[in-house]
């Protein structure tokens, strides 16, 4: 099983400069209202007026120095907004294939995790900042807003790769919001990864950690410092 290229690229080289992740942009707040007060919610984010529905932001970007790859989800499952985690739901496989790919112990703290994914110059994040959702079901997200990924990269240009997790989720939400990043990002490459979600049932865990070994060959011989001439 392969990644499916969402873009191609031509390979360019640039000067690679150290960033702390960008605000999301208020030019990509181009979501209409659902015409419920955004205020009626309870702490946890979840709109009172309607059952099971949340109404929020999510997390910021993980992101290191000089991030030669992002990976971007969705928007945070329910669980993952509670532990403020990215993909802390167990159930989730991410850190088992990256467990798989990279080395990094899926059984550590998740804020060693964090740091092992950013020195391996790797930063995560999603494709909306916020959303209306039902449960944590991608199929049910509505009126989402865009996080900046555009602004993301100007700041880090040592990004070579952005990997969406899953098509119908990340995919779909890129692709409303970013039609042109190909053409204004000619040198990165954008690539279509089967989902780590356990909704996605249908791909076994040993095909999506061959398929996700993808990112492993951008990471290879890449050392802060040292960026094949970017």
């Amino acid at each position: 099983m392969s990644p499916e290229r969402s873009s191609r690229s031509s390979r360019s080289s640039r000067s690679a400069r150290t960033s702390e992740s960008p605000r999301p942009s208020s030019s990509f707040r181009t979501s209409r209202s659902s015409g419920r007060d955004a205020s009626v919610r309870d702490s946890s984010g979840c709109d009172s007026s309607v059952r099971g529905v949340y109404r929020g932001e999510g997390l910021p970007a993980v992101c290191g120095v000089s991030p030669r790859v992002l990976i971007l989800g969705s928007f945070p499952s329910v669980m993952s907004l509670e532990r403020r985690e990215y993909y802390g739901n167990p159930h989730n496989q991410f850190w088992r294939i990256m467990d798989a790919v990279l080395g990094i112990d899926a059984a550590l703290p998740y804020s060693r995790r964090v740091e092992e994914m950013k020195r391996r110059h790797i930063a995560l994040w999603d494709a909306a900042s916020e959303c209306l959702r039902e449960g944590s079901s991608d199929s049910t997200i509505r009126d989402a807003v865009g996080n900046d990924i555009a602004g993301f990269v100007k700041e880090n240009p040592s990004v070579r790769v952005i990997f969406l997790n899953g098509r119908t989720g990340a995919g779909k939400i890129f692709s409303r919001f970013f039609k042109d990043f190909s053409a204004e990002f000619p040198d990165i490459d954008v690539l279509v990864m089967p989902s780590t979600s356990p909704a996605n049932a249908a791909v076994s865990l040993a095909e999506k950690i061959e398929c996700w070994s993808a990112v492993k060959g951008y990471l290879d011989g890449y050392t802060e410092g040292s960026h094949d001439g970017y």
